[in-house]
């Protein structure tokens, strides 16, 4: 089974409490008359907005930081505050502390499922209540995995690396309820996004998915023989093709035009017990989505996706 969580807009409104403060401990609120340098950083929170600046000029006075996709020549845009940093999914900022991290939000409507990727810390802990503060749901997942196989050798000597993503889904959840998300670990702990709201069905995964990158690094090889090497993130570049009934081509092509340049969570094959699974769980935007109408009883969709 194929499906995609929709991520509903974050608001104010909808945060109802963390403990990582705005302004965090670091971040200073740009003053029109302070003179910045390169490199000083600001931030700039104003109704909805809560982002975060660097200069790109000496002598900057009296320059407002405008966020993407106007910034200026005199500021460079980096992010979210600390605070709201998970809830840009365009970005890869981090919301960092000493552990815990905890949000508490309320949607405003009823929603069925709330992912999280990018940690850095031991356990994640989701609670949802309704209205009432009624508990309907509390699972904790252990965040560290390790590759052993059936290898006593490396049940011994592998180390253990942080799941990409976790997504809870099938939530019960109340139109007036809450969901609070506790992350916990020793020490500093991370969390680079955070998506919430429902999840359309995209039909039953095909044979023959495609796992590739979009390599964006530089390679020059110069006469004497020297390679300059200039390493940047590369992007996932899943394909996939789902089979599905006709009847749900309606909501399909709704989540399409929905998600035109909006970063969504992709869970391509619902099955964990497989290894391909974790291939087919990402954050990404869809650069082809074309459904093909092969019969009155059956179409196939065919995704072409990069992560993000």
């Amino acid at each position: 089974m194929s499906r995609v969580l929709i991520p509903d807009a974050m608001t104010n409104a909808k945060l109802i409490s963390s403990n990582i403060s705005e302004p965090d401990t670091g971040e200073t609120a740009y003053n029109a008359e302070t003179t910045y340098s390169i490199g000083d950083e600001c931030i700039v929170i104003s109704g909805e907005l809560h982002d975060k600046f660097e200069s790109l000029q000496n002598n900057n006075l009296g320059n407002t930081p405008v966020p993407l996709p106007g910034e200026s020549a005199f500021w460079l845009h980096k992010g979210r505050t600390n605070q709201r940093n998970p809830f840009d999914l365009t970005a890869s900022y981090k919301a960092s502390r000493t552990s815990p991290i905890n949000y508490v939000i309320a949607p405003g409507k009823k929603i069925d499922s709330v992912a999280i990727g990018g940690m850095f810390c031991d356990f994640a802990q989701l609670i949802v209540k309704d209205g009432s503060s009624v508990e309907l749901f509390n699972d904790t997942q252990d965040v560290k995995l390790r590759d052993v196989g059936n290898s006593y050798y490396n049940f011994f000597n592998t180390g253990y690396y942080e799941k990409h993503i976790i997504m809870w889904d099938n939530l019960p959840s109340a139109r007036d309820g809450t969901f609070e998300l506790i992350l916990t670990g020793s020490g500093t702990i991370n969390l680079e996004w955070l998506a919430f709201g429902d999840v359309v069905y995209l039909g039953d995964e095909e044979f023959n998915a495609i796992d590739d990158e979009l390599n964006f690094s530089t390679i020059d090889r110069r006469t004497t023989g020297e390679l300059v090497m200039v390493p940047k993130i590369s992007a996932f570049k899943p394909t996939v093709k789902t089979s599905i009934h006709p009847k749900y081509l309606r909501s399909v092509r709704r989540a399409r035009s929905l998600l035109n340049a909006k970063p969504a969570i992709w869970n391509m094959y619902e099955n964990k017990a497989l290894d391909y699974h974790d291939f087919y769980l990402f954050k990404g935007i869809y650069r082809g989505f074309s459904i093909t109408s092969d019969n009155h009883k059956e179409a196939t969709i065919d995704f072409d996706f990069e992560g993000v």
